[in-house]
């Protein structure tokens, strides 16, 4: 093979890791979404173009979006309906923007969430999951 071949061949393979990489950060992020909007609404009161812009932080590549409006909206809808957040309208300069908390019910869930980690899951995956998060950090 000459050595533009190889680079050919190597992109490509980094681009089918990245591509491989966002399936499974979407994936995660698809089963995880109402935890994960539950536990940045109970930090703080958010519109709903930053929390999505908060999920796209999830990935280390700043320049590709991981979710949009078309998936977190009806999420955001469905929780606010069960009564885990709900949203007020403001008005920011001439703009008005539906900001949402976090409910009582919705900090109820989310702590019975944690709970449910603390105690049902077993040892082997809370390892799992905390050396998942904090090897990266070591490093």
């Amino acid at each position: 093979m000459t050595q533009k071949e190889n680079q050919d061949h190597e992109d490509l393979e980094n681009l089918i890791l990245k591509n491989r990489d966002k399936k499974i950060i979407n994936n995660i992020i698809r089963d995880f979404s109402c935890v994960i909007i539950l536990w940045f609404l109970n930090k703080e009161k958010l519109y709903g173009n930053a929390i999505i812009n908060k999920i796209n932080l999830f990935y280390y590549d700043k320049d590709k979006k991981i979710t949009g409006s078309s998936r977190i909206y009806p999420i955001l809808h469905n929780l606010e309906d069960k009564g885990l957040i709900e949203g007020s309208w403001e008005f920011r300069g001439r703009q008005q923007i539906k900001y949402y908390e976090i409910t009582d019910k919705g900090r109820e869930e989310l702590l019975r969430i944690k709970e449910i980690f603390k105690y049902y899951v077993n040892d082997e995956l809370k390892e799992f999951i905390s050396s998942m998060v904090f090897e990266n950090r070591k490093m």
